[in-house]
């Protein structure tokens, strides 16, 4: 297979069930009769100069597969790449509170004014935070655990400022220190939660994929189903995209349950550069 002139779609797609994968919210289909097998993409080893979309190698059994990286194949991020952005992103709104919380008592012991916000919506944390959302539920569950102690912990800045107004500087230390083996600290626990959840979540998987005796590996976000997509609903990708011809995609395919579209993959685009 090489082009949506070399398959019946609509065969492909009612006769034979495809395994759907997912990949940056998006939906893709391979032929279940070339999967060999689903695994958790195994420890990759670098190659000098590797062709375009491969990552490496990958040691599957005894046999040493080439690992396409879909994302990078279709020029996304890689889902390592995003998930490592987003960690260190967490990372840095954790330091973040730390250092506020050292500025507010900094500025009490020296007797300046304290000039962070004391807004829980103004800082870089707070603005992400109160536009965010996600579909990991578990991810979900954590970040709504920071709501009380985000707001309490900027909270302090004003009854820090308001204590240090009427003299009461020791009280005012006090209160921070309180604050930082309490609501900090559970801040920093709901911190390192979350994560740890971003990391479990992106482990990638990858779909080995096998033809005329080539084989090869494609790493994938997720694998959503096998499953028979809806004979009506196939298009060829030349006639999609009015005449175009798209790479590696041969057609475009709606699944039975809830008829979303699905972007059905040419394997000839991995095996042929195997």
């Amino acid at each position: 297979m090489s082009s949506s002139d070399s398959v019946n779609l609509e065969q492909l797609a009612s006769e034979h069930p495809m395994v759907v994968v997912s990949l940056a919210r998006t939906l893709y289909a391979l032929p279940v009769m070339n999967v060999r097998e689903m695994v958790s993409t195994p420890e990759v080893r670098s190659i000098p100069h590797p062709p375009p979309g491969v990552r490496g190698l990958i040691n599957l059994r005894a046999s040493v597969l080439p690992l396409f990286d879909l994302r990078s194949c279709f020029g996304m991020a890689t889902q390592r790449d995003e998930s490592l952005a987003f960690v260190a992103m967490l990372e840095q709104r954790k330091q973040d509170h730390k250092r506020w919380l050292d500025e507010l008592a900094a500025s009490v012991r020296e007797g300046r004014a304290f000039t962070l916000t004391t807004d829980p919506h103004a800082c870089a944390f707070g603005r992400w935070y109160d536009t965010y959302k996600t579909d990991n539920l578990m991810l979900d569950t954590v970040l709504r655990r920071f709501d009380e102690p985000h707001k309490r912990v900027h909270a302090l800045g004003a009854d820090v400022v308001g204590l240090v107004e009427a003299g009461k500087q020791a009280e005012a230390l006090a209160q921070i220190d309180i604050a930082r083996n309490g609501v900090l600290s559970q801040m920093m626990t709901l911190f390192d939660a979350a994560e740890e959840i971003i990391g479990a979540a992106n482990r990638e998987i990858s779909v080995v994929v096998s033809n005329a005796g080539k084989s090869c590996a494609v790493a994938v976000d997720a694998i959503e189903s096998v499953e028979r997509l809806s004979r009506d609903g196939v298009t060829g990708m030349d006639e999609a995209m009015a005449g175009q011809r798209v790479q590696s995609i041969l057609g475009v395919g709606r699944r039975t349950k809830d008829n979303a579209f699905v972007l059905i993959l040419d394997p000839a685009m991995f095996l042929g550069a195997a």
